[in-house]
């Protein structure tokens, strides 16, 4: 995003950006969820997984529309909390499940607010820049993203970090 000589330009990068975190997520979410033993946080998992193409086709159409494209090169920031999420939740050494919940539950919440950053700041961008029709599908797509965020903290709060401790 170094090149970006007007807003637009900006804009154009973070949506090439915030669709690169997305596929990144994607290829990790689905492991995620095989290895919850919560049965609620496993369905929203695999819930998650199945919602990111639809986003990335809007962020896709976002970026047609514009006259944008992807990125040759992957989200450098969602490329480090995938291998975070990997490291300290999937590779966790634990036979305790409530512990890799817990551990899970925290490796995608911190994936879920680079992304809230990603659509919020572009949809913010898209205000700015008078698209108002891209403002309001990102501000939907924001959302989403921090209802699946607030649940995973209900989850967490209500049963998983309990049976941890």
């Amino acid at each position: 995003m170094a090149d970006a000589a007007s807003l637009e330009d900006l804009y154009l990068a973070l949506l090439a950006d915030t669709l690169s975190a997305n596929e990144q997520m994607a290829e990790i979410v689905g492991e995620l969820a095989d290895e919850a033993t919560d049965p609620r946080l496993a369905a929203m998992l695999e819930k998650t997984e199945m919602a990111i193409p639809d986003h990335n086709l809007a962020l896709r159409r976002l970026l047609d529309r514009r006259g944008g494209a992807p990125l040759g090169e992957p989200c450098l920031g969602m490329e480090g909390l995938v291998d975070e999420a990997r490291d300290n939740a999937l590779d966790l050494d634990t036979d305790n499940g409530a512990v890799r919940d817990a551990a899970i539950i925290h490796a995608v919440q911190q994936m879920s607010h680079y992304g809230i950053a990603g659509y919020g700041t572009a949809a913010a961008f898209a205000r700015a820049l008078g698209f108002d029709e891209d403002a309001a599908e990102l501000s939907r797509d924001t959302g989403e993203i921090y209802g699946a965020d607030e649940y995973l903290t209900l989850i967490a709060e209500l049963d998983v970090n309990r049976k941890a401790a």
